[in-house]
């Protein structure tokens, strides 16, 4: 099993603008989710196409099975957010930030190359889509 990759909030905004560039819809809430819950990486395959099928625990022992698709713009997830939602949950960000060497490799570069600046108005940009006591929640994780 693996931890997350790290809890370094430039990453996840990078993996959320890839994703977003891809044509995904991505919550800024649940890519905070994504890295502040504690969850492991129980197992990551990959085929030749791409495409990626992982098991995710939670910090509470449950697993939920992902499966992602970038090329193909799929995400599905086994949890009750996406089922209801039809959204990108915070397992699938996670598998993204684990399971994609390429788009970890990609989120790397450009966080190199953002000036500290650029990241303080990416991390506001993304704080203005959250509100209420989860945003106080993040900004209390971070020490904001």
């Amino acid at each position: 099993m693996t931890e997350v990759v790290g809890k370094d909030l430039k990453t996840v905004w990078m993996a959320v603008d890839i994703l977003r560039h891809e044509g995904f819809e991505v919550d800024a809430k649940r890519a905070m989710r994504a890295v502040k819950q504690k969850m492991k990486l129980v197992e990551c395959l990959k085929d030749k196409n791409g495409r990626v099928w992982a098991i995710v625990k939670n910090g509470e022992g449950k697993e939920y099975e992902v499966r992602i698709s970038v090329s193909e713009k799929i995400v599905r997830c086994s949890c009750e957010d996406h089922k209801y939602r039809k959204t990108v949950c915070k397992h699938a960000i996670f598998v993204f930030l684990n399971c994609f060497e390429e788009a970890q490799e990609k989120a790397k570069k450009k966080q190199d190359d953002l000036s500290e600046e650029e990241v303080s108005q990416d991390t506001a940009k993304m704080l203005s889509e959250m509100e209420g006591p989860e945003k106080e929640e993040v900004e209390a994780f971070y020490g904001w």
